[in-house]
């Protein structure tokens, strides 16, 4: 429960910092994210936990799914285009990826 915690909480600064940085300028866009974050996260740790197949495998299947559903929620409730919302989602998806892989490398 610790690790999902951490992993929880450095992937919510990650994805809610780029979402500030290059997202709408909506005063509710953080809580937007934060939102997406709770409705995604605990879905592909235990998917990553659960799913078949190699891990990089399990990583692209749920990393996509997750990327999805956010740029859903972001098109939805920030109103950006599908294009504009899913580049937003790839990227905050993709930073935090790499933070927590670099962070996992390291420890």
């Amino acid at each position: 429960m610790i690790a999902w915690l951490l992993a929880f909480v450095l992937t919510c600064a990650i994805e809610l910092a780029v979402v500030r940085w290059l997202g709408p300028r909506r005063p509710y866009a953080l809580v937007v994210a934060a939102g997406a974050q709770l409705a995604t996260h605990p879905i592909v740790w235990l998917a990553m936990a659960t799913l078949p197949g190699s891990q990089l495998a399990r990583l692209a299947c749920v990393e996509l799914w997750a990327t999805l559903v956010e740029a859903a929620l972001y098109k939805r409730y920030l109103r950006m285009t599908g294009r504009e919302a899913f580049a937003l989602s790839a990227l905050a998806n993709a930073a935090s990826l790499l933070v927590v892989a670099a962070v996992a490398a390291l420890l």
